[in-house]
């Protein structure tokens, strides 16, 4: 190789970042008006919605006023100012059917993410038991969001009633499990680890908690818990979500890629879902036991797509929950260089969002912007 030749090499990737800055930088705003719901905003940083909020900025989504969509105020919710003591909320629970249909009108989309809402023993961190579970301070979904959702159906764009009726709309059934990967499961040690689980378990299983490994914690909605631990119960230690054909070819996500942090297991109720993604538990015979005791299925669907006119999607994890850097959405063509950002940890979401959420919700809002420039 000739030293020219290296030289213009070496020019090619000290200049790259400013090259991909400037190329983002020209590409023209695309103005498109979306509610965010978000209640469980512990930090004003808003961890919850930023991954979809950086999927907007990168490409350049914007409200209708061309500014892009700030992670601290442009959403509906809960709205830290500092925690343990002030907070406020904004949200359409208070809108007459009037306000609502208004609202229906100007929407081209809505977004809802983590809506189970924030709990006192959370918000009051420094509280001895503060991750055990606790009275809401506000949150759940609301007659107002399921009417605002029906409306946005009809136009083709919580309390255990309005789940069913949220569920019915979208065409989805609750298993009433949720779930999620911890390591180490040990109280104290891990700090993600709540006590609630800890708690609820050794009520129900003889006063006992016999885990020190990585494994799969089941919560169902009437505290009850199952715990598949690795090697004890498992095969495979995490849930992996895995793409088909469709999804890879339509989305460009990956094959497959491991998923740490809370799921939510629902089926679909008939063929108008079709199923993009599943994720799949894999027990050895002592975990599936367990899990045939208690009808956790070992495969359930990740992401799922309509397949009439109404568009919506179905995520069935905290998939904009992830701590992605912002500064990283204002460079075109860093999707080439996105084996850099993230690694193989088991406990790292930085694959997930890189191989699955960013290339899923960049394709969903490339077709659904494309569509609505053609009926204006």
């Amino acid at each position: 190789m000739s030293s020219r030749l290296v030289k213009v090499l070496l020019l090619l990737i000290i200049f790259f970042p400013l090259w991909s800055f400037l190329a983002w930088l020209i590409k023209p705003v695309k103005p498109i008006n979306i509610l965010i719901m978000d209640k469980t905003v512990l930090f004003n940083s808003g961890p919850e919605h930023r991954s979809f909020n950086w999927v907007l900025n990168h490409h350049k989504y914007a409200k209708p006023n061309r500014r892009f969509y700030r992670i601290k105020k442009d959403y509906y919710g809960f709205f830290p100012i500092e925690r343990g003591k002030e907070w406020y909320k904004r949200d359409i629970d208070s809108f007459d059917i009037y306000q609502l249909d208004s609202l229906a009108d100007t929407l081209d989309m809505i977004y809802m993410t983590d809506m189970y809402g924030i709990y006192v023993n959370e918000w009051y961190r420094d509280t001895i038991t503060w991750k055990e579970r606790s009275q809401w301070i506000y949150g759940g979904m609301s007659d107002n969001d399921l009417y605002l959702l029906k409306q946005l159906k009809k136009q083709h764009t919580t309390p255990e009633y309005i789940r069913k009726q949220a569920g019915d709309l979208i065409n989805i059934k609750w298993t009433r499990w949720v779930g999620r990967y911890f390591d180490p499961l040990i109280p104290g040690v891990n700090e993600e680890l709540p006590m609630w689980v800890v708690n609820n378990y050794m009520r129900e299983h003889g006063g006992k908690w016999p885990f020190s490994k990585a494994g799969i914690v089941f919560a169902r909605d009437d505290d009850w818990i199952e715990i598949l631990e690795d090697t004890t119960h498992l095969n495979v230690k995490i849930p992996f979500i895995y793409t088909s054909e469709y999804g890879q070819k339509k989305y460009r996500m990956a094959a497959k890629a491991h998923y740490p942090f809370w799921f939510d297991i629902s089926l679909p109720l008939n063929d108008s879902n079709l199923v993009v993604s599943t994720f799949r538990i894999e027990p050895n015979e002592k975990g599936d036991s367990i899990m045939q005791r208690y009808h956790i299925p070992k495969e359930f669907p990740a992401i799922m797509e309509s397949t009439g006119p109404s568009p919506y999607y179905y995520f069935g994890a905290d998939f904009s929950d992830n701590p992605i850097k912002m500064r990283s959405a204002y460079f075109a063509g860093s999707g080439w260089l996105d084996f850099l950002f993230y690694n193989q940890e088991y406990l790292k979401r930085s694959k997930f969002f890189y191989k699955i959420y960013r290339p899923l919700l960049g394709k969903i809002m490339k077709d659904y912007y494309r569509d609505l420039r053609r009926k204006n």
